[in-house]
């Protein structure tokens, strides 16, 4: 249990995010603040009146703290007027928003994380759970935002030979997570034969590595990630969507084909190697379409490249008859 929690920790730590506490009338409270604070966990905004809340923190060291009084802070003006405009059509009044927000600092808290000032809430220490649940449903809701169900749609998938593969970088961007979550996310559950790797250069020119996933693989790795349904679900419908296209495609020139053919001959020696060493015990869902594709490159072989090999014979006995 204690190697969960270090590795949460560790976690937290690289990814540093701005957490509001509107329970400050609680001590206990006060001392996560203090360990949170002291440990470098996360960045605590502390919403309440700072002198009471230095009254209640006696012998604890809270310095680092960011203090929000709805009183006199800034910020309350615009939270009241986001809040009645969020509002208005469930008969919000821009009295009633002010109310609730000096009264109920569990709204103020949800506004601040809505209006972008926080990244979330950590209350129910002392509130009831639906005096907790209430703003949050109210505010925050429960639905992903539509920007970030476009940013998935859009994510870049690749059809490299016949192989839909989507980069590990065009996955943290798409989770909006940082590359090197994902990359710890994927040696925690992938193995090898599941990814491929390859090496990209950046702007300044520093290299580094990435992975494509395929289909199954891309399954596996953001099953791990709570949450994001509706992101999972457009990614593998895209990725059906693209499977479905490519199931019915015959390449365009013979040069492609012969590319496609080295590719399919690489592919299913690698599986037969993967099997043997036992890597990849079971069938894969492509092994249909392999077959299809075998048996296209076997009407090529017997039909349309004897034919090619002829015409260019008889050109070369023309050229040197002449």
């Amino acid at each position: 249990m204690s190697t969960i929690i270090e590795r949460i920790k560790m976690r937290a730590k690289e990814n540093k995010k701005t957490i509001v506490l509107p329970e400050v009338m609680d001590r206990r409270i006060l001392e996560a603040t203090e360990i949170i604070l002291k440990e470098g966990i996360a960045d605590i905004i502390l919403v309440g009146r700072e002198e009471e809340i230095a009254e209640s923190a006696k012998g604890l060291d809270i310095s680092g703290v960011t203090f929000i009084n709805p009183y006199t802070s800034s910020f309350t003006y615009e939270l009241v007027n986001s809040l009645y405009s969020l509002r208005r059509d469930k008969g919000m009044t821009l009295e009633k928003a002010k109310e609730l927000l000096l009264n109920d600092y569990m709204y103020y808290a949800c506004m601040l994380v809505k209006e972008g000032y926080a990244d979330g809430v950590v209350s129910g220490a002392c509130h009831s759970t639906s005096n907790t649940l209430r703003p949050a449903l109210q505010i925050l809701k429960t639905k992903m935002e539509d920007t970030r169900m476009n940013k998935l749609i859009n994510v870049n998938i690749k059809n490299e030979n016949g192989k839909l593969l989507v980069g590990s970088r065009d996955i943290a961007v798409g989770l909006e997570k940082e590359h090197k979550d994902v990359l710890r996310k994927r040696e925690d559950v992938l193995t090898v034969g599941e990814f491929s790797e390859r090496e990209f250069t950046t702007s300044q020119g520093n290299k580094y590595k990435e992975y494509l996933l395929d289909k199954n693989a891309f399954i596996l790795l953001v099953m791990n990630y709570t949450g994001y349904n509706d992101f999972k679900r457009a990614y593998i419908k895209r990725f059906d969507e693209m499977e479905k296209q490519l199931s019915f495609y015959i390449p365009q020139s013979f040069p492609e084909a012969l590319r496609c053919l080295a590719a399919e001959v690489e592919q299913r020696e690698l599986m037969q190697k993967q099997r043997d060493e036992g890597a990849w015990p079971h069938r894969t869902s492509r092994d249909k379409e392999l077959c299809k594709i075998k048996a296209w490159f076997t009407r090529l072989e017997k039909n349309i490249l004897p034919k090619k090999f002829l015409f260019v014979e008889r050109v070369a006995r023309s050229q040197d008859a002449n």
